[in-house]
């Protein structure tokens, strides 16, 4: 197994926003996370990535490829970040320096990872894998800086960064949005000859279900912290488990008629909820939703939910 999470807690100033996570991802695997916006995506992928320290990781495990990420000094993490494991941001310009052209980014990737490397076989590896993703004009890509590439090509030239060492593990955080049809369409092609081409695994978050059906393999729908339910991408889509994951579904648009919305809004990460966090908006909560945290419901092999009411019931 590549990526092993265990009862991953994390947070900030001791208030946990990730709760109780646990997961696991082999080489090659593509996983979706799925969730409203301020649910704990974010900072679940960057917890992974020890990126805001270890203060910040309040309990559990984090393994890659067997070695555990929380026992490492920050020097042995920075040489597994952007080598081994990388991560693309929400918005890859603005997480670009825009004083530098993405050569030049692509340099001092090399520089920090492979010592003493000249600007020349630099510049020939990064053509090099900007070719192999299929760009136009790797040559123009690289001299440019990033405010003059349209948001779709800073996307792809972050993924073009991201592989640049060969990685095993690519965190994905929202790599499509604010792109238009045609540039995200670009952005899941790339994304997906990773697997063919390099066996990168690759979990990344979004709110975006389309790009998951047509992404991924798992999937996990994540709600106030915790991951409520996970499975295939056909079973979970087809045959939801979790009211929440239903009401979900139910609320994407279609050419069929007005979607419907989930009422009521998510708790606040500083509340203390003893039960099921959706259950004041859930429809079949009971008492004892309100009162005990549900256990872990199998559905089908490899298809789990936190709720014994919603299994089966599909959309």
């Amino acid at each position: 197994m590549l990526l092993e999470v265990e009862d991953l807690q994390a947070g900030y100033a001791q208030v946990p926003v990730v709760k109780g996570i646990r997961l696991s991802l082999r080489e090659g695997e593509i996983a979706g996370i799925v969730g409203e916006s301020g649910c704990g995506k974010s900072t679940f992928l960057r917890s992974l990535m020890v990126l805001d320290g270890r203060q910040n990781i309040l309990g559990g495990s984090i393994r890659f490829a067997g070695t555990d990420l929380l026992s490492l000094s920050e020097e042995e993490l920075r040489r597994i970040r952007g080598k081994d494991m990388v991560m693309i941001f929400q918005n890859a310009a603005r997480a670009s320096d825009p004083l530098k052209t993405i050569g030049h980014q692509f340099y001092e990737t090399m520089r920090s990872h492979c010592g003493k490397v000249s600007k020349k076989e630099c510049w020939q590896k990064a053509e090099a894998v900007l070719q192999q993703l299929h760009f136009p004009d790797p040559h123009r890509v690289l001299k440019s800086y990033s405010f003059e590439l349209s948001g779709g090509m800073n996307q792809r030239a972050a993924i073009a960064l991201a592989l640049l060492l060969g990685p095993r593990l690519m965190l994905a955080d929202e790599p499509t949005s604010a792109l238009d049809v045609t540039a995200q369409a670009q952005v899941i092609k790339q994304m997906q000859a990773l697997r063919e081409t390099t066996r990168t695994a690759i979990l990344l978050v979004t709110h975006n279900i389309g790009v998951v059906a047509q992404l991924c393999d798992q999937v996990g729908v994540m709600y106030a912290g915790r991951l409520v339910e996970w499975g295939t991408v056909r079973e979970v889509l087809e045959s939801p488990a979790h009211p929440y994951t239903q009401a979900l579904l139910r609320s994407i648009p279609d050419m069929q008629g007005e979607p419907e919305g989930i009422p009521g809004t998510p708790p606040d990460f500083t509340e203390e909820i003893p039960g099921c966090a959706f259950a004041p908006r859930c429809p079949l909560a009971c008492e004892t939703c309100r009162t005990m945290l549900p256990e872990t419901c199998m559905v089908s092999e490899g298809h789990w939910a936190l709720c014994p009411y919603g299994k089966g019931g599909g959309v």
